[in-house]
């Protein structure tokens, strides 16, 4: 065994595998250890105060701003031999930095100090970093920390850790402060090799649109992941038709996350950049090499609006679609009309909507009609599907007609969720032989979340091939009449390894069906 750990691949295996602390312990055992292990000790940094630490101790000081704030500030100036043990042993092995949980805080005076220690060079304190998150150095929320006195012109020093080769960048966007969002914009150019980009922004104007503006500085060559969302609850993103142009001329781009969007222009009335004359020519890159598309809007239409710009017979393998309120039902509808129009029937392997879904509780109408609800027949198209989810605020137009047909479009199919935020006295139009015929044709099925009507179980049903490797059961609020019997045919056909789940709503239309279900859920525990 000693043996074993005198070889160097040996030592980085094993020391591959330990926490920041077992790595510290494992450094203390024998000096073969110590350089694989302060790489693991030092991958990820917890706290900018981390880093003042390995300073020497006369050149820093911690003070108290408040009762419960330490601020660390410089106790005399900064020369190079100070910097000189971090630089040589520890800055080359940082891959992030996390300021989570500090009890110190870093003053801008120090970091201003280093930056000028370090000649301004960017990345000195990390020239290995491969992602940081800006909102580390965001002036209004470190002021509020520490104050202004030790948070001044703090924006800036971004470029001790963010260096030209990084890969991953996190932008907090939603600052007033010049200095700190003039560094935010300078990312931009600087970082010729970002393949990941992560954008939270604050209130976008039609005036001033930060994406639109900074998506202009740069090529963004090698970019293939690119998230936008708003850093609050308050905040929308407004999309200009030259920033989806933008986007759609990203070479590269795999994945796009585009949330809380607000009156998506409609693709007829597509710009050109800089310009305000409605333009139908074709896009020269759209979007060529997108797999990944999560949209998140206020409402269905604006969904809609945006798939509107993907070209037909797109590269996508998964769509997400999540919208805040509710529409229309013929705007609910159209998402999934622009799915099938844009998307390629044999790539596209999963599918979300979602619509509405923390709605609040709404009274059902007295006429129910049998035959509305939201089609869902043109997904049948799509034969590659193997993840399929759908929740929306009213019910799902699953007759046995189309149920009969699921296994046969998509025989890859894991995962299936039909669910509807709201409870509903309307009886399904399949009940559990099309569930035991639908489970039983998609042999690959482990989840399934559908309402169906279990009025009629026997109990002495047993489908070829029971207990079908079927894993979770979502039931809604389906009407059943006999709990005993019900529990008899889930046991005998259904391998579940949890009870089968129901509507998470208390308040059900009929409260006598969730009774039931709930004497089910206790006899089914495995």
């Amino acid at each position: 065994m000693d043996h074993c750990l005198k070889i160097p691949e040996v030592i980085r295996f094993i020391c591959d595998g330990l926490n920041s602390e077992s790595a510290y312990s494992m450094a203390l055992v024998a000096r073969r250890f110590v350089e694989p292990a302060l790489d693991v000790r030092w991958e990820i940094v917890p706290s900018l105060m981390s880093i003042v630490s390995c300073l020497p101790h006369d050149l820093w000081a911690v003070t108290t701003w408040e009762p419960s704030v330490k601020v660390a500030v410089l106790a005399r100036a900064i020369t190079p031999a100070d910097l000189k043990r971090y630089l040589d042993v520890y800055a080359r092995r940082i891959r992030t930095i996390r300021d989570w949980g500090k009890k110190v805080h870093v003053s801008s005076q120090v970091l201003q100090a280093l930056q000028v220690a370090t000649d301004f060079k960017p990345g000195a304190l990390s020239p290995s970093l491969e992602s940081f998150d800006t909102a580390t150095l965001k002036p209004e929320v470190l002021e509020q920390t520490m104050g202004n006195y030790h948070s001044a012109n703090i924006g800036s020093t971004i470029w001790l850790f963010v260096h030209p080769q990084m890969t991953a960048l996190n932008i907090s966007a939603s600052s007033a402060d010049p200095l700190y969002m003039s560094s935010i914009h300078l990312t931009a150019t600087r970082l010729p090799n970002m393949k990941e980009l992560t954008i939270a922004i604050g209130y976008e104007s039609l005036e001033d649109p930060f994406v639109d503006r900074y998506l202009e500085a740069s090529s963004w060559d090698q970019l293939e992941t690119l998230h936008v969302h708003v850093d609050c609850a308050d905040n929308i993103a407004y999309l200009e038709p030259s920033t989806i142009q933008r986007l759609a001329r990203l070479p590269c781009l795999k994945e796009l996350t585009l949330h809380d969007m607000l009156d998506v222009p409609q693709p007829l009335h597509v710009l050109d950049l800089g310009g305000r004359v409605p333009s139908l020519e074709p896009w020269p890159y759209p979007f060529l090499s997108l797999t990944t598309l999560s949209l998140n809007a206020l409402v269905p239409s604006d969904i809609a609006a945006f798939l509107g710009y993907l070209p037909p017979k797109c590269k996508l393998t998964s769509l997400v679609c999540d919208t805040l309120n509710e529409g229309s039902d013929e705007d609910t509808q159209n998402i999934i009309n622009m799915a099938l129009d844009r998307c390629d029937h044999d790539k596209l392997k999963a599918f979300t909507m979602k619509v509405n879904d923390f709605g609040g509780e709404e009274d059902e109408v007295v006429e129910l009609d049998e035959d509305g609800g939201l089609n869902i027949e043109p997904l049948l198209a799509f034969n590659k599907l193997h993840s399929l989810c759908i929740v929306i605020d009213g019910a799902c137009r699953i007759t046995p007609d189309i149920a009969a047909q699921m296994p046969a479009a998509w025989p890859e199919m894991k995962t299936m969720d039909f669910q509807s935020t709201f409870s509903t006295t309307q009886i399904p139009s399949i009940d559990h032989t099309h569930l035991l015929a639908l489970i039983h044709g998609l042999p690959l099925l482990e989840h399934l979340g559908i309402r169906f009507n279990g009025t009629k179980i026997s109990g002495h049903e047993l489908v070829a091939g029971a207990p079908l490797p079927l894993k979770t059961l979502y039931v809604g609020d389906s009407p059943i009449s006999s709990p005993s019997k019900t529990t008899s045919f889930i046991k005998a056909n259904f391998s579940l390894r949890e009870p089968p789940s129901i509507h998470w709503r208390k308040t059900w239309k009929i409260p006598l069906c969730r009774t039931r279900w709930e004497v089910v859920r206790t006899s089914c525990v495995p």
